[in-house]
């Protein structure tokens, strides 16, 4: 009997149970046995690739060639079927992720929903999956080839730019420590596995060890704003990280890595020179280095958000946005893009990543017709975190009786739980903003009852389940609150045809009309509009002509009544039955899986024109 697998065979005898290489004292190679199905890599051959583009298309294994040493595999990118040498293969968990994308889910069935249980059934689940377990130890991590040449690396880096000293007699040593870290796609499927040496920052002295420790960050709305101008103006936007590179001014001195001490010199520590994970001046003194760097190659710093770098060359604009360590940027001219991640590798320490895809846990989609920004990833997390995967989908955050009353007789709840899940919920609204409203209810007393509790739980069955120019809603709910009588201010924010900005806020006083309270709702839409104006200014866009008093005397707001059907504030405002809030979220751009092939909704910022290109 033969088993004939695609060229070599394998003689099996029945009796013995072995095969005849075992039986004459050859050990078989099976190296090149791969699971059916398993993803891969296909390497490009091409004989020159920018550093932007992808160097390997995905797609699975279906088995080999019959006339030579190739793998048949399906090349998704392409839609063929063709056979290859050069192929990477992945079989870490390919069948579980390839049966979630086959669930043809409903945008609002997206994140299962808590069923009606007790407080005390809804526990964190226990992390199971391998690739999620990191090791606590440095003796752990050494076991792991993989972390072991992270941490190398990680070395590496570090002793090239510091040296060994004496340890000093009157100033304070920071010990340090490796964090370990496994870095995911949007995809949940590990891309890396990282290792970090971090100083132990929190026995530092603040006057001797550090100054100044204040490093500004961009906010969501300056990032939305940045994919709709992208999409305006055709711009591809690419990501790149860097490597805290910044110089400190203090005299600061650490312990040698644990388990990587010098055997000569046991007893010395570090003096440090550019800043190192963990230290509290490391994000001042990385931003520092970063923004006069880039005002040294002609870029502009933005008046209003001073993350924001922008560079006109020619005709062309360049535009370049940092949080802390990551980097967005893009041009209308593609070559400078380039140009611009080589400027930036010969100065600092950085990786590139490529297209922006994945970003502070936003999944980005940048399509031909616009850009589509999700969270299904940090989505899942979370209600795996609360053990909620199995639960009932809602389409609505939160039945419209849901409105909290004073409950004096109720029955307490776990408050750490509670305040756990509102936490986690938080950061869904920067691409859901449905729940902008129904999150200050849940959190609006510290001792939460049981009433409020069963309110919140649909807030979890929610989420599984012409012109370029500036436009804001605003309203007000007339003493929704029926504890303490405020008022809800709620406002969202349009650029052209894109939702980029929200809020939903419980007004500070109590007021006696509901004028007042729509005057306050107003003002603070108003104040959200001028700081995106400021901002589009620095991008290079007249808005001078951007339809209180003040304001409006200056002719840089323009305020008019619109009807109730037409209120797009409402859904921040009050609690609303599912046609209408279903109404005004599709007004709002928000699009179901199906219209955007992915499993998730989300956020979609259109490819329109430009009104200058009208």
């Amino acid at each position: 009997m033969f088993l004939t697998l695609f060229g070599p065979k394998l003689l099996i005898l029945l009796v013995m149970l072995q095969i005849g290489y075992i039986l004459i004292g050859r050990k078989p190679n099976i190296s090149y046995f791969w699971v059916f199905g398993c993803k891969c890599y296909i390497l490009k051959k091409v004989s020159r690739l920018s550093k932007f583009e992808k160097k390997c298309d995905d797609g699975f294994f279906l088995g080999y060639s019959s006339n030579s040493k190739a793998y048949r595999v399906y090349n998704k990118t392409h839609g063929i079927v063709e056979e290859v040498y050069d192929v990477e293969f992945d079989e870490t968990n390919g069948s579980k992720e390839e049966s979630d994308n086959l669930n043809d889910v409903r945008g609002e069935e997206l994140i299962k929903a808590m069923n009606a249980m007790a407080i005390g059934d809804v526990k964190p689940k226990e992390v199971e999956d391998d690739d999620t377990i990191m090791p606590n130890r440095v003796d752990e991590a050494l076991q792991d080839p993989e972390l072991m040449n992270a941490m190398h690396e990680e070395l590496n880096n570090f002793t090239q730019n510091e040296e060994l000293v004496e340890r000093p007699k009157n100033y304070n040593v920071i010990g340090t420590k490796w964090v370990f870290h496994n870095k995911h796609d949007e995809k949940s499927i590990v891309v890396r596995n990282k290792a970090r040496l971090v100083a132990q920052g929190y026995i530092q002295v603040e006057g001797l060890d550090f100054g100044e420790t204040f490093s500004p960050v961009a906010r969501l709305e300056a990032i939305r704003i940045l994919l709709v101008f992208a999409c305006a103006h055709n711009i591809k936007l690419f990501q790149m990280d860097c490597f805290l590179n910044g110089k400190i001014s203090e005299l600061v001195y650490v312990e040698q890595p644990p388990s990587f001490e010098d055997p000569k010199k046991p007893d010395q520590v570090y003096k440090l020179s550019k800043a190192l994970y963990g230290l509290k001046q490391a994000p001042q003194a990385w931003y520092e280095r970063l923004r006069d760097f880039l005002v040294s190659k002609g870029f502009k710093i933005g008046k209003v958000d001073t993350t924001l770098f922008t560079k006109l060359i020619g005709n062309d604009l360049f535009i370049c946005q940092i949080y802390v360590d990551d980097i967005i940027f893009g041009s209308t001219n593609a070559s400078f893009c380039e140009e611009f991640g080589e400027m930036m590798s010969k100065e600092f320490e950085m990786s590139m990543i490529g297209e922006l895809c994945f970003f502070l846990g936003l999944q980005i989609m940048q399509l031909k017709d616009g850009i589509f920004v999700s969270q299904s990833k940090y989505s899942k997390d979370m209600l795996k975190k609360f053990g909620l995967e199995d639960a009932k989908p809602s389409k609505t955050p939160m039945g419209r009786n849901g409105l909290f009353e004073l409950d004096k007789e109720g029955k307490l709840v776990d408050q750490k739980l509670y305040r756990s899940m509102i936490g986690s919920l938080l950061y869904i609204t920067a691409s859901r903003p449905m729940l902008c409203l129904c999150l200050p209810m849940c959190s609006v007393s510290s001792l939460t009852k049981r009433s409020s509790f069963d309110g919140h739980k649909k807030n979890f069955e929610y989420p599984k389940g012409d012109q370029f120019e500036l436009i804001g809603y605003s309203d007000s709910y007339y003493v929704e609150c029926k504890v303490d009588r405020k008022s809800t201010s709620g406002s969202c924010q349009f650029l052209g045809w894109s939702l980029v900005s929200w809020s939903s806020k419980k007004q500070n006083s109590v007021f006696l009309s509901t004028t007042e309270a729509e005057y306050i709702a107003a003002g603070s839409c108003c104040a959200q509009l001028l700081w995106m104006k400021q901002t589009l200014l620095d991008y290079g866009d007249n808005f001078n002509k951007v339809p209180l008093i003040d304001h409006v005397g200056k002719g840089d707001i323009s305020i008019c009544a619109i009807g109730t059907e037409d209120q797009l504030a409402d859904i921040f405002t009050k609690l609303l039955d599912e046609e209408k809030f279903c109404k005004l979220r599709n007004e709002l751009n928000f699009y179901a899986t199906a219209e955007v092939n992915m499993q998730n909704v989300g956020v979609m910022y259109p490819r329109v024109p430009h009104v200058d290109d009208l």
